[in-house]
């Protein structure tokens, strides 16, 4: 049964990395540092000036043509060059840079962004780290460590990113493996046992810090949705391969054997989806609202067809909730396959099109509003007193998740429907969200004495 369980799930991530159209990018000057032409610089050199509502160009090469790729308010224009095209292009570019200082083409688009992203990740990270570390015994000091803490984690990074080049790339990658590097210091301190609070907190600021510098290291290589890409994978695989060992095993022993056993499968999931996500996103062109569509996708089908299993289930018997070790594997099941299917099914329907961020929050709040319509839906069916309250769970999980199906439905033929269209420039960065399986993956060791509360 293994052995089926596992050729089933190579087959399904494979179909995920087939079949996808590669382009390359090519850069606009002969030195091959210009992948991206931006708004500041059409503004000066002028490029394009017959293009109305510019605001950024790439060059793709797939085979052996070359695209060039102009994003504008009205939408998304795609021309093929010649190669002698591409050479006159470049003659201007070279020429251009030529009669400009060496710091011009300095490209820090994603620096604002990523010292914004700073500040919740040190209040609501590096600075209690750093209390756990110390730990100390007055709450002046505590309080004033803490804020301290927490402003160096603002203006370090200020500092260093000071004339470098901050892509938005490095800004989106480098703060998404600074979160995400929160629960992998949480899983090695479960996998090595580490009892003392100190070591704790102490490998999970390592490991957090190292993620950022990891990120804005390779972030260069990378647009920013490709980035997101990476991040959506390695999220997704921080939760499916956990939860994928439930179809081998269910009973550990011990607590401390079930956190050991999670946190390696935890990191396999990180490293797996991560890579996963790399090879999808790497010389592949994504348009900004692809990842968040896609990534829907994958939550989706994990939520629906859990909904679903439940529904088909049937009403449980008695008045409190079982659920052997046999069900369990048939609800894992159920759910993996149907989020792997709604990813390929999201890879499929978004390929050739152009999405803005806003087109990802529509479907993303049209999966939402779904799930919540037929959750509601559920609840009416069963007026209070004339129902069981497993019969209500059977309806709330199966229409839950119909409505979630058809609300992600909806939500990507709208997109499609009237794609080109500029929706918004709102942008929410989701990366706080693994922060959560952090404080899943460790164990509170100790107490501050100082910090109390009472609800």
């Amino acid at each position: 049964m293994k052995k089926y369980i596992l050729a089933f799930s190579i087959l399904l991530v494979s179909s995920l990395a087939s079949g996808q159209i590669l382009e390359m990018p090519v850069s606009f000057d002969t030195n091959g540092k210009i992948m991206e032409w931006g708004a500041k610089l059409e503004a000066q050199a002028r490029l394009f000036p017959e293009t109305e509502g510019y605001q950024n160009a790439a060059i793709w090469k797939s085979d052996s043509l070359y695209l060039l790729e102009i994003l504008t308010e009205q939408g998304r224009l795609r021309k093929t060059l010649t190669l002698s095209g591409l050479d006159s292009m470049r003659m201007r570019v070279d020429a251009f840079f030529s009669r400009q200082d060496k710091t011009f083409n300095l490209n820090q688009e994603g620096r604002g962004a990523y010292l914004l992203w700073q500040i919740p990740l040190s209040l609501g990270w590096y600075g209690p780290a750093v209390l756990g570390i110390v730990q100390p015994k007055e709450a002046t000091t505590g309080v004033g460590l803490y804020l301290a803490s927490a402003s160096a984690s603002y203006f370090v990074p200020f500092i260093i990113t000071n004339n470098k080049q901050v892509t938005s790339g490095q800004e989106h990658l480098s703060i998404a493996c600074g979160f995400r590097g929160i629960t992998v210091g949480g899983a090695i301190s479960n996998i090595f046992d580490m009892q003392d609070s100190k070591a704790y907190f102490a490998t999970m600021l390592a490991t957090s810090i190292s993620g950022q510098v990891a990120g804005y290291h390779y972030g260069r290589y990378f647009t920013k949705p490709q980035a997101r890409m990476i991040s959506n994978y390695a999220t997704l695989g921080m939760v499916e391969v956990p939860l994928a060992s439930v179809l081998f095993k269910t009973d550990y022993g011990t607590e401390k054997s079930f956190l050991r056993a999670q946190s390696i499968y935890l990191l396999t999931g990180l490293a797996g989806g991560g890579y996963l996500g790399y090879k999808l996103a790497n010389n592949k062109y994504r348009s900004e609202g692809q990842p968040s569509i896609i990534a829907t996708a994958g939550w989706t089908g994990l939520l629906a067809g859990t909904g679903a299993y439940f529904f088909l289930r049937g009403p449980y018997d008695g008045s409190s909730f079982e659920f052997s070790s046999g069900e369990a594997k048939i609800a894992t099941l159920m759910a993996l396959c149907t989020s792997v299917s709604g990813l390929c099914l999201a890879h499929k329907y978004t390929r050739g099109y152009t999405f803005t961020r806003g087109d990802g929050y529509i479907v993303m709040g049209s999966t939402a509003g779904g799930a919540l319509l037929g959750c509601g839906l559920g609840f009416l069916m069963h007026p209070t007193g004339e129902s069981e309250s497993n019969e209500v769970f059977q309806s709330v999980s199966g229409l839950s998740s119909l409505g979630m199906m058809a609300g992600y439905a909806l939500g990507i033929y709208s997109v499609r429907k009237q794609n080109n269209k500029r929706l918004g420039n709102l942008e929410i960065n989701f990366d706080g969200v693994p922060l959560g399986l952090a404080m899943v993956a460790c164990k509170a060791k100790t107490q501050i004495p100082w910090i109390t509360a009472k609800f």
